[in-house]
C-alpha cells in the first residue's frame, strides 16, 4: 500500500478543503447546482417525464370511468315530434350509441348489429306520448319522448 495520488484529485476527495464538488441530483429531483455559491432548483427530466405520463393516464382512466356510467344517447329517426297521422299502427326507428337495453313504452325492444332499432306500436285515436328509454348495465336511464296525434 503506497501513496496514491489520484486519490488526492478526485472530487470526492476529503481533502479538497470544505469545498462541495458539483453533483447532480437523485432520481427525480433535487438541487442542481450551477456554480459553488449559487444553489436553484431545477426539476430534473425524469421528474417531469413521469409527471407528463401519470397526467396522461389518469386523465385516461378518469375519461374512461366518466364513458362507463354515462346513459347512453338516442337518435330518433321515426316518428318525428308532434306527428300527425290518420293510421293506428307506426313503426318507430331509432339507434342508440352503445349496447343498451332499449325499451318504447315500457316494452322491450331487440337491437340488431348495428345498435338500431324498429318496432311497430299501436295508437289510440288522439294524443299519444311515446317513451323511448335506454339503460346500459350500469348507467341512468335516458329517454326521448315523442307525441304522436291520431285524427
Amino acid at each position: 500500500m503506497g501513496f496514491n495520488s489520484r486519490k488526492i484529485n478526485n472530487s470526492n476527495s476529503p481533502f479538497l478543503k470544505g469545498q462541495k464538488p458539483a453533483r447532480r441530483p437523485g432520481v427525480f429531483f433535487g438541487p442542481v447546482i450551477l456554480n459553488q455559491t449559487e444553489k436553484k432548483f431545477l426539476p430534473s427530466r425524469k421528474l417531469f417525464a413521469w409527471l407528463t405520463i401519470s397526467l396522461v393516464i389518469l386523465l385516461y382512466i378518469i375519461w374512461g370511468i366518466a364513458n362507463l356510467f354515462a346513459p347512453p344517447k338516442i337518435i330518433i329517426y321515426e316518428p318525428a315530434n308532434n306527428y300527425i297521422t290518420t293510421e293506428k299502427i307506426i313503426t318507430v326507428k331509432g339507434k342508440v350509441s352503445e349496447k343498451s337495453l332499449v325499451m318504447i313504452n315500457d316494452q322491450l325492444v331487440e337491437l340488431d348489429n348495428t345498435n338500431t332499432f324498429e318496432e311497430k306500436i299501436t295508437l289510440v285515436p288522439g294524443v299519444n306520448i311515446v317513451k323511448i328509454s335506454a339503460k346500459k348495465k350500469i348507467s341512468r336511464e335516458s329517454f326521448v319522448l315523442r307525441q304522436i296525434v291520431v285524427k
